[in-house]
This record gives C-alpha cells, sequence and structure tokens, in this order.
C-alpha cells in the first residue's frame, strides 16, 4: 500500500471509528473506556503492534527502495496504533453491551482468561500448520484421482485442448 493510500485509509478509519463510537453510545453499547479495559486485559495492544511491526517487515523486505523510516512511519507509527485502537475499539462498541464487555474484561481477567490470552496465538499458529498440512494434503488427492481420470496431465495441470 502506498504512503497516501494509508494516509487516506487512516483517515477514513478515523472517522469510522468516531462514527461507530457515537453510534455504540446512542444504541446501548459499551463505553470506550469499557472497551478499552477489555483490550488491556486481552493484552494490550501488543498484538496489534506485533502485527504491524510484521507487516512493515514484510513491506521493506519486498520495497527495498522504500525508506525504513518512511515504512516505520506508515506501519508503526503512535498514530497509526491509535487509529487502529479507536477502530478496533469502535467494533467492539458495536456488537457488545456494557454488560457484555464488562463479562468479557472479567473473564479475561481470571487465570483461565490469562491463560487463553498466552496460549491462543500458539493455538492459532498449529491451527493454521494444522490446516495447511490438511488442505494440501487434500490437494494432492484431488490432483492425483483427477489425473488418474484423465482430466489433468501428468503435472497437475489441465491439457491445452480437450473435446
Amino acid at each position: 500500500m502506498r504512503f497516501g493510500k494509508t494516509v487516506l485509509l487512516g483517515a477514513a478509519l478515523s472517522a469510522a471509528a468516531c462514527a461507530g463510537a457515537v453510534q455504540a453510545q446512542t444504541s446501548g453499547g459499551a463505553g470506550a473506556a469499557e472497551v478499552q479495559g477489555l483490550l488491556n486485559a486481552l493484552g494490550g495492544t501488543r498484538g496489534i503492534a506485533m502485527i504491524n511491526q510484521r507487516t512493515a517487515e514484510i513491506y521493506s523486505r519486498n520495497h527495498p527502495c522504500v525508506p525504513a523510516a518512511t515504512v516505520q512511519q506508515t506501519f508503526t507509527s503512535p498514530q497509526v496504533e491509535q487509529q487502529e485502537i479507536a477502530t478496533v475499539t469502535a467494533i467492539y462498541q458495536r456488537h457488545f453491551t456494557s454488560a457484555e464487555v464488562q463479562q468479557l474484561t472479567q473473564f479475561f481477567r481470571s487465570p483461565v482468561g490469562q491463560k487463553w490470552v498466552q496460549e491462543m496465538p500458539r493455538i492459532a499458529q498449529e491451527s493454521m500448520q494444522s490446516g495447511r498440512q490438511m488442505g494440501g494434503e487434500r490437494v494432492r488427492n484431488m490432483v492425483a484421482a483427477l489425473q488418474k481420470q484423465g482430466v489433468l496431465d501428468s503435472q497437475g495441470q489441465c491439457p491445452a485442448t480437450r473435446k
């Protein structure tokens, strides 16, 4: 994503977050402070910061001509983090009532909730690895069966001409 587009996207997200916050407050949704408490119980902004840093690293690797300072400003600046927190806060406000946010916060501050927060990244990583392995196996089996049927050639491709 180009710097100019990122600035425009950030501005749009900020406007959407403000609109969402107003809507949530008028429709009985949780307040921003309550959601911030829940986000803190979920590990604060660590997840957002980690994703942004990883995105910056990937972007820099794929676009070595872009100055590192520009990439860092675009993906990891405090302003970017604030915009993302405002956006996430507004999303939570649209989906949860004040009472629900309080219950979630209570759970995630409990020992089992904190264990969930700690274990979830590993569980997600293991689940993605397992999904890739299972998906790859299913594709290999499908390709082999389609090759036997003559639908795919020996390289697993559609023949150039079919009648």
